[in-house]
């Protein structure tokens, strides 16, 4: 936001220079990006006043004037039109360099010299020669007032300097120079001036009426106010300084008078021309499909559910975001209709995103204008168009009273100083906060503080410490000691955290980069991954961002998507997030995803390089198992997937009942909606389901010791019905001896009319090896029968 020095004297009483104001400025907040003072240059040039003049002797158009800046004379000639005695102009004494007005000029230094034959040391200026406007036909007249041999730069039009400061969202109080004026008044920099409204004589009862259909939800109050017979002529030359230096586009006064409270005061109005309204008044919300033309020239199709203000013919303004072409104000117009309106920031923000609107009124609304600013806001904007445009005044036309919700926070000097680190007095804190527009009361060591309507940011005791720190200054603040911490001391990190980490250090070793991605995606990706129910954001950041994610692999595949257009040809993420299945706070699931895009091994003279398959997705969903120690064989697969995976090149993992996670390729259908040529394989896992191992896990790290005793190995085939899992055999084989099978291996499956229709043979590898003791025969035949058996019995398997 851009605001001129003039412009802040408006509201502050302060005598400071412009750096001071810079440093205040950033030291409480509101940073300055940009500030421009075209008198920087100025300092050299000095008031003088000239005493006496005479026509040069060589020169028609030329005069010899004898100039004194108070403390000796100098001989200048000059062509100026306007030369007199006595009159106060500006010396650009002999050395001095003449601003310039844009950085590629070339700089000009004063010389002493000779002109036509007489001296000259140094030069009368004008106010081209100064860069400070075009008038170039004489030398500055100054007024008599100006004290001769003073910098020039002290008498300069503050008008001219200007300063830009970013505002962040929670602060848009500030988003008025008023507010501003307030923050540098609370922190110490000059004097806050109370602006009083003037009585305004009302002349008429409004012919018009008003109805709010919306002031129990979107529009809590709205106000009107008619004035008759006014003119709208070019704004005052105060105004146009002011907005030309600001980069404000000029319309015309009435337009402009609006225009300028919304910067002033930070309170948007509007101004419609009353004899191009038919009817009364409606305040409703849009109905889907409305066509609405702006006062930018551009048609609008409207959504369900926007703000807008109509007469009986149909919509005239889009509320708090853009006025209507059929009821604007031109050269002609002589009845007025000025608005002020209190509007909820949800739903123009809403609005404004939707149809991207940007404007000074939706920039404001949309983050919270003072409520109770509706009335004083009408009641400035008339006065200035009576002074400036005249006009007969009607009475103000409502519908709907904002209801003010008093907050009253209670804060003490410790909570302070345990926050800050220093003490501060109560009558410190008490000031500081009144100077804000805070009312503050005290009860013993206690302040109870009520926020002013303008500090909708202000809401816990959190926010109270930090206006008193900024206000205070943080550079002010003293550093202190970190405190001691006793060694042994109960780490504060949790399970959940430590797991994440362990997780996240894995798969870093395995190649893959950690993304953090958003929480919201396009509708259009949840349809595609047949999300369940959909969860729609009513106040979205955008429309690719409108809905709460299901899941992480939509977010993935974009971040490959933009890779592969940056060219890279090889990828591998990783990320560790939330999906959501409700809007309670509890209904959402943390999942570890992995993906990755590419080519596999390198070309070179060993081999080729292959595509990715499901097993490169199972050996990193595995590997993620086996940080807590999960082992294969301790699971059981299914083939059931989510509908982003290829049907038959993935499955899903469970322990007992409780389902893992899943593994395989992508989808090709998918990948194609997303414009991926390639294979992609991914893995998601369910935080929750492997947390509750890794809580119950007490196994500490142990180094790897070798067994002492020999190992036995023994092969088994089996044939079985081919809907059986190689998983479930393995489960029936470890439970005939846990203690002793030592690991499972499959070799081979085999499937053909020797051993019949809709059967299968798998090939088995059991490693057997006690912990005590070197097995005898009679042991392992007698494990071996217990295999047999229990396969038979769980699987209806036969040995080949």
């Amino acid at each position: 936001m851009k605001f001129t020095i003039n412009w802040l004297r408006d509201h502050l009483d302060f005598k400071h220079n412009l750096d001071d104001l810079v440093i205040k400025l950033n030291s409480i907040g509101l940073e300055v990006e940009s500030y421009v003072n075209p008198f920087k240059d100025l300092n050299e040039f000095k008031i003088v006043e000239i005493i006496d003049y005479k026509k040069h002797p060589d020169a028609d158009r030329l005069n010899v004037c004898n100039v004194t800046d108070g403390k000796g004379n100098f001989q200048i000639v000059c062509g100026a039109n306007n030369v007199k005695s006595g009159l106060k102009s500006v010396l650009a004494p002999v050395g001095s360099f003449l601003p310039k007005n844009n950085a590629n000029e070339k700089q000009i230094q004063i010389k002493q010299s000779k002109i036509r034959g007489v001296d000259s040391m140094g030069m009368l200026c004008s106010e081209s020669e100064l860069c400070l406007s075009d008038e170039s036909s004489g030398i500055i007249d100054l007024p008599s007032s100006c004290e001769v041999g003073k910098p020039f730069s002290e008498y300069v039009d503050d008008e001219k300097i200007v300063v830009e400061i970013g505002i962040t969202p929670n602060r848009v109080d500030c988003a008025g120079v008023i507010g501003i004026a307030r923050d540098l008044h609370a922190s110490g920099f000059g004097k806050f001036k109370l602006s009083k409204t003037k009585d305004i004589p009302i002349r008429f009862q409004a012919n018009i009426s008003v109805k709010n259909l919306l002031k129990n939800s979107d529009c809590p109050e709205f106000c009107l106010r008619k004035i008759n017979n006014v003119k709208n002529p070019k704004s005052p030359n105060w105004l146009i300084k002011r907005f030309n230096s600001c980069d404000m586009k000029l319309i015309s006064s009435l337009v402009d008078i609006t225009n300028f409270y919304c910067i002033d005061s930070c309170r948007p109005l509007h101004v419609f021309d009353f004899d191009k309204i038919t009817g009364n008044i409606v305040i409703r919300h849009s109905k889907s499909g409305e066509k609405f033309l702006g006062l930018d020239g551009e048609e609008y199709i409207l959504d369900d559910g926007m703000i807008v203000i109509c007469d009986d013919t149909g919509i005239i303004s889009l509320a708090g975001i853009l006025g209507g072409m059929s009821t604007s104000c031109d050269h002609n117009t002589k009845n007025i209709l000025v608005e002020s309106a209190y509007f909820k920031p949800e739903s123009i923000a809403s609005t404004g995103r939707k149809l991207n609107i940007v404007s000074e009124a939706r920039y404001r609304f949309e983050r919270g204008v003072d409520p109770l600013s509706t009335h004083k806001g009408l009641d400035l904007a008339t006065n200035m168009i009576n002074e400036i445009c005249g006009g007969e005044v009607g009475s103000t036309i409502s519908d709907g009273r904002y209801e003010e919700k008093k907050k009253e926070i209670e804060i003490d000097s410790l909570f302070i100083e345990k926050l800050l680190g220093q003490k501060f007095d109560l009558k410190f804190i008490e000031e500081k906060l009144q100077k804000i527009g805070c009312n503050v009361s005290s009860n013993g060591g206690f302040l109870k503080v009520s926020p002013p309507s303008w500090r909708g940011d202000i809401s816990l005791p959190e926010d109270l410490v930090e206006e008193v720190a900024r206000l205070y200054g943080y550079e002010n603040i003293e550093d202190q000691e970190m405190p001691n911490f006793i060694k042994g001391e109960r780490s504060i990190t949790g399970k959940s955290q430590i797991l994440r980490k362990k997780i996240g250090r894995f798969l870093v070793s395995r190649g893959l980069t950690e993304v953090i991605t958003w929480s919201f995606v396009d509708e259009k990706y949840e349809k595609l991954m047949q999300a369940n129910p959909i969860l729609k954001i009513s106040n979205p950041i955008s429309e690719e961002l409108s809905c709460l994610r299901s899941n992480l692999v939509t977010n993935l595949l974009l971040t490959i998507k933009s890779n592969i257009k940056r060219g890279y040809k090889k990828l591998n993420f990783f990320e560790i997030g939330p999906t959501f299945f409700g809007i309670g706070p509890g209904e959402q699931y943390t999942k570890i995803c992995g993906i990755r895009y590419g080519k596999q091994n390198e070309k070179d003279w060993l081999g080729q390089s292959r595509d990715l398959d499901m097993y490169d997705a199972k050996s990193d969903f595995l590997g993620v198992l086996s940080v807590l120690h999960i082992r294969e064989e301790n699971l059981f697969v299914d083939q059931k997937v989510e509908c982003y995976f290829h049907p038959k090149r993935s499955g899903s993992f469970y322990i007992g009942k409780n389902k893992v996670g899943s593994f395989g390729i992508i989808h090709p259908n998918i990948l194609k909606e997303f414009g991926i040529k390639s294979t992609v394989s991914f893995f998601e896992i369910e935080f929750s389901s492997i947390l509750n191992i890794f809580k119950n896990d007490r196994r500490s790290s142990k180094s790897y010791v070798k067994p002492l005793f020999q190992s036995s190995t023994r092969d088994f085939s089996f044939i079985v019905d081919k809907q059986v899992f190689a998983s479930e055999i393995i489960s029936a084989i470890k439970k005939s001896d846990n203690k002793i099978i030592k690991s499972i291996r499959i070799f081979d499956s085999y499937e053909g009319e020797e051993i019949g229709n809709n059967k299968k043979a798998i090939a088995l590898e059991v490693l057997l090896q006690s912990e005590d003791k070197t097995l005898s025969d009679n042991e392992i035949e007698e494990v071996s029968k217990l295999i047999i058996k229990n396969v038979e019995n769980k699987c209806n398997g036969k040995l080949r």
